[in-house]
């Protein structure tokens, strides 16, 4: 990430660490790891650094410093499930429809793909 795209409060997952200790030894991710995210709390001028909490409160200094670079923002898994007959429909995490239609998987990008599906289904 770059610092222009970093907004306070945002959901974050470090992958490096290029600011004092390596990522292995951030306090801040070994206590946010298991949630899969920290949050950006603030921008500290004089470290020239975002400091990223797992508590979330603005202006916390007990997160841990990252660079814009170290970090991209937390995309949060969406499970959606409808079932109706045969036909079982999901969102997978990167955002496609997974269609479960008795023998048949299909995958769409749009959801009025999927519900031309269901109306072939039902229809035939």
């Amino acid at each position: 990430m770059k610092d222009e795209d970093v907004k306070i409060g945002m959901r974050v997952v470090p992958f490096q660490k290029t600011t004092w200790r390596d990522l292995s030894k951030s306090d801040a991710w070994k206590k946010g790891k298991e949630r899969g995210y920290l949050y950006v709390t603030f921008y500290d001028r004089e470290e020239e650094a975002w400091v990223l909490d797992q508590q979330g409160k603005y202006f916390s200094y007990s997160g841990d410093f990252f660079n814009a670079c170290d970090f991209e923002p937390y995309i949060e898994e969406k499970r959606v499930e409808w079932v109706s007959g045969s036909i079982k429909i999901r969102m997978s995490t990167d955002n496609h429809f997974i269609v479960d239609a008795g023998v048949n998987t299909y995958i769409y990008d749009y959801l009025e793909d999927v519900i031309d599906l269901i109306k072939e289904i039902y229809t035939s």
